[in-house]
């Protein structure tokens, strides 16, 4: 089995904190300050997961998570998702998250976390890039995965960027680890092919 870790990822929290830019006398943008607006914690999972996306689509294959670029940056687009997804009765609003990193996602596969192998075999079935959330009540998690003939990458906000050699090394992988881990703790799925929008 061929796989390789390609770094290193760490899904700071939020810590019920938002950014308010500070303007000068002249109108411009001068500085950032962190604001508390509650006392929630939440991971950034959805956005790191759009920025790897996005940044893989725009500039090939990452070879180190600074080229992720600001976490702040992307804390600001996960908390601005979390208000909207606060403020929608649909429940799941990943893509407004989306269209800020210019993505376009198509939901291509639902469902319960029954049947664990079949969530694996459907996200191997959507070539190119792929965004999967989990989700239970009162929680959830975001992930991504590349399924191309160039390298198959499975993306995990709390763990890193990981390559794998063929599809059978990610599908082994996969069934021997998330089994035992998210597959447990969540209930429902989602997969969504993504592309430059």
């Amino acid at each position: 089995m061929a796989w390789s870790k390609v770094f290193t990822t760490s899904n700071s929290v939020t810590l019920g904190a938002s950014w308010a830019v500070n303007k000068n006398a002249g109108g411009a943008a001068s500085s950032v300050t962190s604001v508390k607006t509650d006392d929630s914690t939440s991971g950034m999972c959805a956005a790191m997961t759009c920025k790897w996306i996005q940044e893989t689509l725009r500039n090939g294959d990452l070879t180190s998570a600074g080229q992720l670029g600001s976490m702040q940056n992307i804390a600001i687009a996960h908390r601005v998702y979390r208000r909207d997804l606060a403020q929608t009765e649909a429940g799941d609003d990943i893509d407004n998250l989306m269209a800020t990193f210019g993505l376009k996602g198509t939901k291509r596969s639902a469902g319960t976390l029954q049947n664990k192998l079949r969530f694996l075999f459907e996200t191997l079935a959507i070539p190119g890039m792929v965004y999967c959330s989990f989700s239970r009540p009162g929680g959830g998690h975001a992930l991504g995965f590349k399924i191309a003939t160039t390298g198959n990458y499975f993306f995990d906000p709390n763990q890193g960027l990981f390559k794998f050699g063929t599809q059978n090394d990610l599908l082994q992988v996969m069934e021997a680890n998330m089994t035992t881990t998210y597959l447990q703790r969540y209930t429902d799925y989602s997969l969504r092919h993504v592309v430059a929008g």
